[in-house]
């Protein structure tokens, strides 16, 4: 039993060594790249009922759960990922699963939102409805 559970033990920690890591962009830089013209994708993966509810500027609502069917649709509005695709969710969860897909699935220029709309909401930035 012992022996079984060193072994679990090894395994996770292995498969928790692989995990991706995403770069990620401050809300500010965020707020700066925008006011600079400088073009980016910004992905909100909520749920619709949570997109209308209040979003970060500019941002597109493919929900998590979406991903993967859309990704050529993400392909294409990042022109071929020239752009960088920032990703946001409520709290990262949801982020986490979507950045994974897009990782998955070959893009390489894609950037985890830090604070998520949690953040957002915190530091009382802008939201559009």
């Amino acid at each position: 039993m012992k022996k079984l559970l060193s072994l679990f033990l090894l395994f996770t920690l292995a498969a928790c060594s692989t995990e991706t890591e995403f770069k990620s962009i401050s809300q500010q830089q965020l707020l700066e790249n925008h006011k600079a013209g400088a073009p980016q994708l910004i992905l909100d993966v909520r749920s619709a009922e949570e997109f209308a509810e209040g979003h970060v500027p500019n941002a597109i609502n493919i929900s998590h759960e979406e991903v993967p069917a859309k990704l050529l649709q993400i392909k294409t509005m990042s022109n071929n990922q020239q752009i960088p695709i920032i990703v946001y969710c409520r709290s990262g969860h949801r982020a986490g699963l979507a950045l994974n897909t897009l990782h998955e699935n070959g893009f390489t220029n894609i950037i985890h939102l830090e604070g998520d709309m949690n953040g957002w909401q915190q530091d009382k930035l802008p939201v559009e409805k």
